[in-house]
């Protein structure tokens, strides 16, 4: 029974470091799409200061900047999804007894982790207006087209 326990310990333990390492992995992802992103723009503002009629180049440096504000938003919406999972589950490391407030917080926390699914492809929507007009015309005609099957 010790040597069970123990086991589990550990993979909560692996699990846990693994989680954080995914984590810090994917700050650094997205830092570094934010200054290439960065960067790009800069060289394009100088190009277009030399040459006046890349108005493609500028074009595409917003559309690039769009981007990286969405995947932004989506990026903070899976820390504040996927955060108190993390931070609850080295809490039941610390307190190897669970109290039954850390147990409940714990459902909470995952219940917010399913979360992060469903709002991906709302921030989709909200923030690439293709997306938005293209969600719009499937559920106009949707809710548009008599129902074949009555007639």
């Amino acid at each position: 029974m010790l040597v069970s326990t123990f086991y589990i310990e550990m993979m909560e333990l692996k699990c846990s470091i693994i989680l954080g390492l995914c984590f810090m992995i994917m700050a650094v992802i997205y830092c570094s799409i934010y200054f290439t992103v960065k960067h790009h723009r800069n060289q394009i503002q100088v190009q277009h200061a030399q040459v006046a009629q890349n108005v493609q180049n500028s074009e595409s440096a917003a559309r690039q900047r769009k981007s990286a504000v969405t995947t932004f938003y989506v990026f903070l919406v899976f820390l504040v999804c996927y955060l108190p999972v993390y931070c609850v589950a080295i809490a039941l490391l610390i307190f190897v007894p669970p109290s039954t407030a850390l147990i409940g917080l714990w459902a909470y926390s995952v219940t917010l982790a399913f979360l992060n699914s469903p709002l991906n492809p709302v921030i989709y929507c909200w923030k690439m207006k293709h997306i938005r007009h293209a969600m719009t015309d499937v559920v106009r005609n949707i809710f548009s087209k008599p129902n074949q099957a009555n007639l």
